[in-house]
């Protein structure tokens, strides 16, 4: 009797049993990786040019090479160029003195056998040199010789501020050329490292557990697995790494800094219309480190050092910034934008800044996707996909203005389908509002949706309310408001809302600042899914070389790149057009293929395993197929949802075409992921009809998403360290 008790016991705890042992393989998997791929990487450093001019070549060093110079960063080692005739024997003793008192602060050795001619040459310490603001350091390097071959040194004409170079004795006119190798990671990339890991270990056991648990609810798993996986991709593809983040930045920092100088006490200096090419932010918002497109391993260690940063500027404090926004509709970038100027108040620094604004839209997407998955009838599965896929959580914990409109876009089809097929649910008035906010919201900042928006149309009679006839001509009021709301009702409010929020001098100012659009047009207009000004930032370079070719011939040339498919020219050149559509498909296919799951993450330059991305498609079919007891998707739903995703692939892929030179030979611009936000529609207009899963998935396909992105995580971990 007590033996089966035991065997019963044991058997309740199975699930925590598995659970553990999911957690132990993914640190052992995670152990194998760090001992092949991640352990010695720790001597990664960064690298400045100190001098990198070397026209001239000192005579054979005889004795020892001297050169003072300043520099109060940590050293970890140089690197300098030698010339000789014969290869030297023997060894070079480098010496490190603080030149102020003569201190030795470090040493070294290195055998003159490895050295190569005409190249830079690494000379380590036995030990580094710590941080020290104000120091001036004396570098000595002494040969000892064991053959005829003997070394020179190469070194430029001009002297830095501050520096002296001599060879045995004789001074001389110029600087050693030399780079400087500081910053070291060192033991940091391990505990980063170990701590993803440990994390990702730890969510995919716990996963497992509370899937196979009696309190498993879809909506409060997708709720945490977002939150949490959101976090994680923030951590390793930190703040400007998501596509055009830095834009996403500059415009949501702008914002705050216009909020805060119109709370500025009396006397503060008023600011005018932020025109596009332009940033606000406070003096102490820099930092090289961060502000760079593609994540390196010291990204991580400079956000982990500037954690808890505060920063001394004053709420109001801002400086001028020529960087480019993204567009001159702020309603996507209030959240964020509040966000960072509650920071402002708060005085806290750049980087917290920073987190807390990718935050607020991981959370305000969290909850969306939560309620979305709870409130849908059918497809509960795709949406959960779809939430948890690797580019739409690296959206979604970003800036990027893509976060919020796949939030907007999961709620509104959750409550377009709820409408039409769960008959416990009623459009209220507290509906249509929320359906208004959103279409205002989404139509002026990516107007390819619009036929998204336009879904709600389908509603059936009995849930317009007691008075269909006037709900139906509120249906057409609203769709005309909805097509006209691009250009004409959403510009208006956003222009009144910017009005109320910029504190203009004069009305006249803000005239000033209308004129100044309406002589560029340009700087209003924009392809589907991108920022108005970066193409600008792309094709400056040609248009200056074009002005430049037309002041020295005189004549007046026309720039190529201006040169774009219209629909005039498509309609009369329609095999070039087809070409141009083949030809994208056959160089660039892969490339839509992945960045609609995430199989390119950040900029497009961390590659992941095609494993992977077949893995993340795999998913989306099973997520796909019905469950038995779910109700099927009527014909006419599923065409007008797999029209309007047609309508809405169509509206991207022209766009980019009509902003494409006609000399290109692929379509310009065009990204997967433009269609995220009509993924879950598409899903659902092709789901299987007759063929379902007698099971249930939805414990299962969480599990796997979970592991599948953990999977993920640590291939993306493991591009940025080999860089």
């Amino acid at each position: 009797m007590k033996d089966s008790s035991w065997k019963k016991k044991l058997w309740s705890l199975r699930h925590f049993f598995v659970a553990g042992g999911i957690v132990f393989f993914c640190m052992v998997i995670a152990l194998l990786v760090y001992l092949l791929k991640v352990q010695g990487q720790g001597s990664k450093s960064l690298r400045i040019a100190w001098n990198d001019n070397f026209e001239l070549v000192t005579a054979p060093v005889q004795e020892e090479l001297v050169q003072e110079f300043d520099y109060d960063l940590n050293l970890y080692s140089l690197m300098v160029k030698f010339q000789f005739d014969t290869q030297p024997q023997g060894s070079l003793e480098l010496v490190m003195e603080d030149a102020a008192t003569g201190e030795t602060l470090a040493t070294g050795m290195v055998d003159m056998s490895l050295f190569i001619s005409g190249q830079y040459t690494t000379i380590g310490f036995t030990s580094s040199l710590p941080q020290a603001e104000g120091r001036r350091c004396r570098l000595i390097l002494r040969p000892h010789y064991e053959g005829e071959g003997q070394i020179s040194l190469m070194y430029s004409a001009t002297t830095p501020e501050g520096s002296t170079l001599s060879v045995d004795g004789q001074d001389l006119d110029g600087a050693l050329a030399m780079q400087i190798n500081y910053h070291q990671i060192g033991s940091f990339l391990t505990r980063f490292y170990w701590g993803v890991c440990l994390c990702l270990s730890l969510m995919a056991g716990g996963v497992y557990l509370y899937c196979r648990s009696r309190f498993f609810k879809l909506h409060i798993f997708v709720l945490a697995a977002v939150l949490l996986l959101g976090v994680v991709y923030s951590t390793v593809l930190p703040p400007y790494s998501a596509p055009d983040e830095q834009f996403h930045i500059n415009q949501s920092f702008t914002i705050a800094s216009t909020w805060a100088n119109r709370f500025a006490p009396d006397g503060t200096w008023k600011m005018n219309y932020v025109p596009l090419n332009e940033t606000r932010r406070r003096p102490s918002d820099q930092n090289g480190l961060i502000q760079v497109e593609e994540t390196t391993v010291f990204q991580w260690s400079t956000i982990a050092e500037h954690l808890t940063d505060r920063t001394q500027d004053n709420y109001y404090d801002q400086q001028l910034y020529f960087e480019y926004q993204v567009d001159n509709t702020n309603t996507l970038y209030y959240l964020t934008g509040g966000v960072v100027f509650l920071c402002y108040l708060l005085k806290l620094g750049f980087v917290p800044a920073l987190l807390l604004g990718r935050l607020a839209n991981l959370i305000l997407f969290a909850l969306c996707a939560s309620w979305a998955v709870k409130r849908i009838p059918v497809g509960k599965n795709i949406l959960t996909v779809v939430a948890l896929l690797p580019m739409t959580l690296h959206l979604a914990a970003s800036f990027s203005r893509d976060s919020v409109i796949m939030s907007l876009s999961l709620v509104y089809l959750a409550m377009v389908l709820a409408g039409c097929l769960d008959e416990n649910f009623r459009f209220r008035w507290y509906h249509w509002v929320a359906a208004a906010l959103i279409a205002y919201a989404l139509i002026p900042a990516k107007y390819v949706y619009i036929p998204l928006v336009l879904t709600i149309l389908v509603l059936p009679v009995k849930k317009l309310g007691k008075r269909p006839r006037l709900a139906r001509v509120g249906l057409a009021v609203y769709m005309l408001a909805v097509l006209l709301g691009r250009s004409v009702i959403a510009p208006a409010l956003e222009n009144y809302l910017y009005l109320l929020s910029t504190p203009y001098d004069t009305y006249e100012e803000a005239m000033e600042a209308d004129e100044f659009y309406n002589q560029h047009p340009e700087l209003l207009e924009t392809a589907p899914g991108q920022t108005p000004l970066e193409e600008e930032l792309a094709l400056q370079e040609s248009t200056e070389s074009s002005d430049s070719s037309a002041e020295a011939t005189g004549e007046e040339t026309v720039n190529p790149d201006s040169i774009c498919y219209s629909f005039s020219y498509i309609l009369s050149h329609p095999v070039d057009t087809f070409l141009l559509g083949v030809n994208s498909i056959i160089e660039l296919g892969d490339h839509y293929v992945r960045t609609v799951v995430g199989g390119s993450l950040s900029y497009y330059n961390l590659d992941l395993a095609w494993t992977w991305v077949l893995l993340l498609y795999a998913l989306l079919f099973f997520a796909a197929l019905p469950v038995s007891g779910e109700a099927s998707l009527p014909l006419t739903l599923r065409l007008v949802l797999g029209g309007a995703v047609l309508l809405c692939a169509g509206f991207a892929v022209g766009g980019c075409v009509l902003w494409t030179p006609t000399y290109y030979t692929t379509i310009y611009g065009f990204q997967g992921r433009y269609l995220l936000p009509a993924l879950p529609a598409a899903l659902l207009a092709l789901s299987p009809v007759r063929l379902k899963y007698a099971g249930d998935l939805r414990s299962g396909l969480a599990c796997a998403a979970v592991w599948i992105n953990a999977g993920v995580l640590l291939n993306a971990m493991l591009v940025i360290i080999a860089r």
